[in-house]
């Protein structure tokens, strides 16, 4: 009994902690991430591809893709 209640305790706390996954943003330098809960997360900064400028990103599936938002920007956006 006692090796059962250890397994539900070490399974469930993996299941409470969220995974985190290193990806590359490419061609830009992310400054700031916000993530307002477990599938939406913000992230911005500058694009260091030709042309340069802004970048924003935005995932609503926790990650799994990510979009880039269109923004009117030529500056590094630091702050979300």
């Amino acid at each position: 009994m006692r090796y059962l209640i250890l397994i539900l305790i070490l399974f469930c706390n993996t299941l409470l902690h969220s995974q985190w996954v290193q990806q590359s943003s490419g061609s830009s330098q992310l400054i700031c991430v916000s993530a307002p809960n477990d599938t939406i997360v913000w992230a911005s900064g500058a694009y260091t591809g030709s042309g340069g400028g802004s970048i924003v990103l935005r995932t609503t599936n926790g990650g799994i893709k990510w979009e880039q938002v269109a923004i009117l920007n030529t500056y590094p956006v630091q702050v979300l």
